[in-house]
């Protein structure tokens, strides 16, 4: 009897073991681990435009102040709801540009900060940083700085960020390679003039040309030398050389596969 109530306490405890080290494992139960959710971009920032002119630029103000007229432009402000929640980039909205107002929470003491900056009309790339939102313009970009002591700053780029720069060297190469290889002929003269000749029988009802060309175009008039001095003409006459040759091919395997049908049934 003592060994049996010995045997449902240890059995009750590991029971409580278990359920607890679950519990800390799985979190809640109800409420579910916690998951990451994506931010569309058209509810990253929150455009505030106080009004554009006829062609689309910022709108501009006079005002009287009795001994002249000052000249103003109304600050378009952009609100980032989600500053800062983590690093990423994302297209932003059409922008019109112009003086402009960022309003964001402070990356490290989350107090709101309203920054004046300038902007380009367009459409940036946005890209959060924790010390930084950068509106990238591709040649230029112009970012809002959070430094760790004092006020925020504005700083602009001019030219391709370095990790471009250096990207594009690292392929250039690459690069090069590529546009030899496709100004390169792959074949021969023989054979490049083969498949003009070729191409051009395919395609001889394309080359009649209505009588009222520009004597400027008269030389293209000529299918012999548009075959062999035009890159664009060449390519095309291949085109239709390799699918003559294609449907041709097919037209053989469809003529063999009746004859096998034919030889079978004649067996059976």
């Amino acid at each position: 009897m003592q060994d049996n109530r010995m045997m449902r306490k240890a059995t009750l405890a590991a029971t409580i073991v278990l359920s607890l080290w679950a519990a800390l494992v799985d979190g809640p139960a109800v409420a579910g681990n916690p998951r990451s959710s994506q931010v569309s971009p058209l509810l990253e920032i929150e455009v505030l435009d106080p009004g554009v002119d006829a062609r689309g630029n910022p709108a501009v103000v006079l005002n009287d102040v009795g001994s002249g007229t000052v000249v103003d432009i109304p600050p378009t402000v952009l609100v980032h709801r989600y500053y800062f929640t983590g690093e990423r980039s994302f297209r932003g909205p059409n922008l019109p540009g112009g003086p402009s107002i960022v309003v964001a929470n402070h990356p490290r003491t989350g107090e709101r900060v309203y920054v004046s900056v300038q902007l380009l009309p367009g459409s940036p790339m946005v890209h959060y940083h924790s010390n930084r939102i950068e509106y990238d313009y591709g040649d230029t970009g112009i970012s809002v700085v959070f430094p760790c002591l004092g006020e925020p700053r504005t700083k602009i780029r001019s030219g391709r960020k370095l990790s471009t720069r250096v990207n594009n060297l690292l392929h250039l190469d690459e690069i090069k390679s590529a546009q030899e290889d496709k100004v390169k002929p792959r074949v021969g003269p023989i054979k490049r003039v083969s498949i003009a000749a070729e191409g051009l029988l395919l395609s001889a009802k394309d080359v009649v040309q209505p009588l009222t060309q520009p004597a400027e175009h008269a030389l293209r008039l000529i299918p012999g030398v548009v075959a062999l001095t035009d890159p664009n003409t060449e390519i095309e006459n291949a085109r239709r050389v390799r699918e003559h040759n294609l449907e041709y091919e097919r037209e053989k395997l469809k003529h063999r596969t009746l004859l096998d049908d034919l030889d079978r049934a004649t067996i059976r």
